[in-house]
Order: C-alpha cells, then sequence, then structure tokens
C-alpha cells in the first residue's frame, strides 16, 4: 500500500465519522476504492448529482457494521499451532492466522470493527502494515498492533510508523501504521503468521520481567531493564571473551551504544567520534553492543566510530535478539544508555546528536545559552 492510498482511507473515513466509519471499514471500500472519493453520509448535504452507493443509508440507519455484521472477511482460518504465543500481558484480539501479503481482511463485532492490509515498503523493503479499527458509540480505542511470526513460531512485534485517530461521543476511529524492519527483525517473504494483539495495562513491565526471566533460564547475559535512576549494573561477555562489568568503570561515566545492520547509515558514525575526541578516556568509557550479523562486521563498526572500549555481540538467532530487545527495552536501532560515575542509569537516547549535550549534564559543565530578548516596537512618535 502506498503512502497516497494510505492518506486517503485516513482522510475519507475520519471525515465520515462513527458510523459512516464502521461502515466505510466494514464494506471494504477503504481498501477497493481509494483514492476514489466517498460521498458524505446522509445526514450531510449532498448536491443532486452525487452519486451514492445504495447500502449507505441502510449502514447509517442501522447502529451495527453494515455488511460483516460480526463476522469476517479475508482472514483465512485459525492456525493450526499451539506454539503462537501473544507477547507477555497482551492477549489476542484476532487470532494467529497464515500470513498472506497483500491480504486485505474485516472483522466486525457488537462493539468493534477491525481491518488490516499489508504490503511492501517501497523505501525499505520491509513490510508495511495498516490496522484501523472503529468502535461503537461511546467506545474507547484499544491500543492494539499486529504481531507476525516466522515458521519456526519466533515472535516479531513491527515498529509503529504512524498514526492517526478520530474521537467523539460516537465513538472512534483510528489508523495505525505499522512496519517490520527487514533487516534488523524479519523479511516480508519468511514471515508465516500473524495476529493482532491488544496491549493491556501493565504488558510493557511483564514483558521484560518475562524476557530477563527466560534470560536467566537460558543463560544469556544481557543488560538489565532500563530504569532511570536506578542502578544499571550490567555484566555482559565481550567479543575477546571477557567480562565486561558495570563495576569495572568504577569512577567513569559510561556509554552503552547498541548498533545494528543499517544503524550506521542512518546517522553515520561521526557524532560518537566526536565524543569519544572530546571527551577524556579517564572520564568517559564507551562499552559498544551490535545486533550486526558477525563479529568481524561489528568489529569493522567499531573501528569506523573509534570506540576504544569493549564489544559486545548479540548472537543472530531470532530468540536471543527478542529477548535482549524485549529485556533491555531496546526499542530502536541505534539506541544508547548513559550511566553516572555511581553506576546510576541517568538517561536512554535514541539520536546521537544528544550524546554530549547529556555527558556534559553528568559531569556538571552543561551550560544554555541565554534566550536573546524580546525586540519591542518603538512608540510611534506623538
Amino acid at each position: 500500500m502506498n503512502a497516497g492510498r494510505v492518506f486517503g482511507i485516513a482522510t475519507v473515513a475520519l471525515g465520515l465519522g462513527f458510523v459512516g466509519g464502521v461502515w466505510f471499514v466494514s464494506s471494504g471500500l477503504g481498501f477497493r476504492f481509494i483514492p476514489l472519493p466517498l460521498p458524505a453520509p446522509t445526514s450531510m448535504p449532498t448536491s443532486p448529482s452525487a452519486a451514492r452507493p445504495s447500502t449507505l443509508p441502510k449502514a447509517v440507519a442501522v447502529p451495527e457494521p453494515a455488511n460483516l455484521n460480526r463476522g469476517y472477511a479475508g482472514l483465512g482460518p485459525r492456525a493450526d499451532r499451539v506454539d503462537l504465543i501473544p507477547t507477555p500481558g497482551c492477549n489476542w484480539v484476532i487470532e494467529p492466522r497464515p500470513f498472506r501479503l497483500n491480504n486485505e481482511w474485516l472483522s466486525t463485532s457488537a462493539e468493534l470493527a477491525l481491518g488490516g492490509d499489508s504490503s511492501i515498503d517501497a523505501a525499505s523493503g520491509g513490510l508495511r502494515y495498516l490496522l484501523i479499527q472503529s468502535t461503537r458509540k461511546n467506545g474507547k480505542k484499544a491500543e492494539l498492533r499486529p504481531v507476525f511470526f516466522d515458521a519456526e513460531a519466533n515472535r516479531f512485534v513491527p515498529f509503529a510508523a504512524g498514526h492517526s485517530i478520530s474521537s467523539s461521543s460516537d465513538g472512534v476511529y483510528a489508523l495505525n501504521v505499522f512496519h517490520l524492519n527487514s533487516v534488523r527483525q524479519l523479511a516480508p517473504e519468511k514471515v508465516a503468521y500473524f495476529g493482532v494483539e491488544r496491549v493491556l495495562p501493565g504488558a510493557a513491565k511483564q514483558l521484560v520481567d518475562a524476557a530477563q526471566r527466560e534470560a536467566q533460564q537460558k543463560k544469556i547475559a544481557m543488560l538489565p531493564p532500563p530504569r532511570l535512576g536506578e542502578p544499571y549494573p550490567f555484566d555482559l561477555i565481550a567479543t575477546d571473551g571477557k567480562r565486561v562489568r558495570v563495576g569495572d568503570f568504577r569512577g567513569k561515566v559510561v556509554l552503552v551504544a547498541v548498533w545494528g545492520p543499517g544503524a550506521s547509515g542512518a546517522f553515520g558514525w561521526s557524532p560518537l567520534k566526536q565524543i569519544r575526541q572530546a571527551n577524556k578516556t579517564d572520564e568517559l568509557a564507551i562499552v559498544g553492543v551490535s545486533f550486526e550479523g558477525s563479529i568481524d562486521e561489528a568489529r569493522e563498526s567499531l573501528a569506523k566510530s573509534q570506540i576504544d572500549g569493549p564489544l559486545v555481540v548479540i548472537p543472530n538467532d531470532p530468540t536471543t535478539r527478542r529477548i535482549w530487545s524485549d529485556g533491555a527495552g531496546i526499542t530502536q536501532l541505534p539506541m544508547f544508555f548513559l550511566i553516572d560515575r555511581e553506576g546510576i542509569l541517568r538517561f536512554t537516547i535514541g539520536q546521537p546528536f544528544d550524546l554530549q549535550d547529556c555527558i556534559d549534564i553528568l559531569f556538571g559543565r552543561a551550560h544554555r545559552q541565554p534566550l536573546p530578548k524580546p525586540v519591542r516596537a518603538a512608540k510611534p512618535a506623538h
């Protein structure tokens, strides 16, 4: 699905409001006729020549979603597997089904209408997924997201790439776009199953805790959960076989830099080079953590960044990478964790351009330029 089609669906459906929005989703017009404009509902004045689908007046008059009253289309049968489980702290709204690219599906109940569609993102080659929901009157938007599985039942949660929402007493209409990275997560051709899960309150903590327990059971050394203002006692194994512990850097500020395939192209290594050059080695230590495919590739990136500290490489298997991402709170790549001289986590940073500013804060040498004084207009002469 291209960006124009997504925008068209969002624009038309948001304009329709709840009743028209539910009808719009459940009738399939949002997927099939964009960018063709959809006429306004009966409550809005239209010109006599405006063509209108014959089913629209009935859909507006009946509060139930039209055409797919408590049914579904395009989903296919449930997957005959018991190992396709939701994320900890979540439950299925749409149970896992075999995945088909460019497959439009629709599902409605008395309270909720859902629709989905998949396509290849032209820029990245990854999977782009559109998820639409529309609630009944006075309904609240649910936190929903698609989940994908490979043939071995490894679970992959895509990144949120954008959303739009319209809400009123008539209900809520929401459109969310998700992206499954083909390099760091899973290539589209390897997606075997998909489902839609509801994220319940407290799910984020349950996910971290479950991943940490799984890491202990499998004896995977990984970063601890990122809780700002609390000790950050990591204990990792570097590529040379030596242990890397936060206690080894007592008295120094520690920067843990996490990157992965393609991350260098997103921001370049210049910011890390500048940070290494601007801070003394007896004040700032840098630990590199790489999600790249091999130790050799990780070492090549390390040389580009001029990081002189230890290097930790995450094994290239889906289970270990999922445990690391979930348990260490790594929501994007690159990502940076900044620890003060006492071993307390102070910052989690997604943009390397903010790093030096945060480092200066920990060293007590940060300063801000004063705001310019406002220019006052001269009083008119009397």
